[in-house]
């Protein structure tokens, strides 16, 4: 689509290896493939909707591990299979997946830290439309457990 917008097609330089490793393995994906994939995906979100009808908030951790070094888990070449590539993430960050492809309202804040100085997340899941209950809760966690201030040792931000 890119390629059409512009009028000029894409290179695969241009895509990064990431996206490059799924095209390969679901590019040629049938119209009735892609439909029933959707599909299962509003399913899901149809289910967790239910299934959230009976609880304010899910909690869990953000990551399945420590931060890892920054540039770790990003590719440089497209040579992984994508059972490979889904196992590198998704055994990093399996919990948040679910919720993001479902459109549940999520949100994650630094509560803890490493011994490295680094933020742990903890991960709030609301029922469908319970933005406001992730942002009264993290307003209240902020009071309580302040982050604002907490800068990691590599951070893209600058001290004052």
């Amino acid at each position: 689509m890119l390629g059409q917008i512009r009028g000029v097609p894409v290179r695969d330089e241009e895509i990064e290896p990431r996206t490059r490793i799924i095209l390969r393995h679901k590019g040629n994906v049938s119209g009735a493939q892609y439909a029933a994939a959707v599909e299962w995906i509003h399913a899901l979100g149809r289910r967790l909707a239910l299934f959230l009808q009976d609880y304010d908030l899910i909690l869990t951790p953000t990551l399945a591990r420590p931060p890892v070094p920054i540039g770790e888990l990003d590719l440089r070449d497209d040579s992984l299979s994508l059972d490979e590539l889904l196992e590198s993430y998704h055994s990093y960050s399996p919990f948040t997946a679910p919720f993001n492809a479902s459109g549940q309202p999520a949100m994650s804040v630094p509560l803890y830290w490493s011994t490295d100085g680094l933020p742990i997340g903890a991960h709030f899941v609301a029922r469908f439309g319970g933005e406001s209950t992730l942002l009264a809760l993290a307003a209240q966690l902020e009071r309580a457990q302040p982050w604002a201030s907490r800068v990691p040792p590599v951070s893209a931000r600058r001290r004052a």
